[in-house]
């Protein structure tokens, strides 16, 4: 399967949904996790990378598209021939999200991570 990057160029972050019937159905192969369909989280002005192709053909991401908020690059990362995709999957999307959490999760620190108003030990 090709992979693709997919860039944000807009202020708000998005999250397409990859419904099962218009992805996995039509492209031959489950996306979902458990049978609960997947999704996609891309932080503004950021890059999910190395998305499978078939998700362009989500509903969310061609109106994406259509309104110019996002574009597609091929992705330099491919997948080696006869490698287990399988094993991808797992992580597919979730740097992207982990990414989000972690610019947020210094928030609130004050000076040296010792919190808000916090005295010196």
């Amino acid at each position: 399967m090709k992979k693709v990057d997919i860039h944000n160029v807009t202020n708000r972050m998005k999250t397409f949904r990859i419904p099962h019937q218009e992805v996995c159905v039509k492209a031959g192969r489950c996306y979902c996790r458990n049978g609960i369909a997947r999704s996609i989280i891309v932080p503004s002005h950021d890059v999910a990378r190395n998305m499978d192709e078939a998700f362009l053909m989500a509903p969310e991401v061609e109106k994406a598209l259509e309104k110019k908020d996002i574009f597609i690059k091929d992705s330099k990362i491919q997948v080696v021939p006869g490698e287990d995709e399988s094993k991808e999957d797992e992580s597919e999307g979730t740097a992207v999200i982990n990414a989000a959490r972690s610019k947020s999760s210094t928030r609130g620190r004050g000076k040296r991570g010792r919190g808000k108003g916090g005295k010196k030990k």
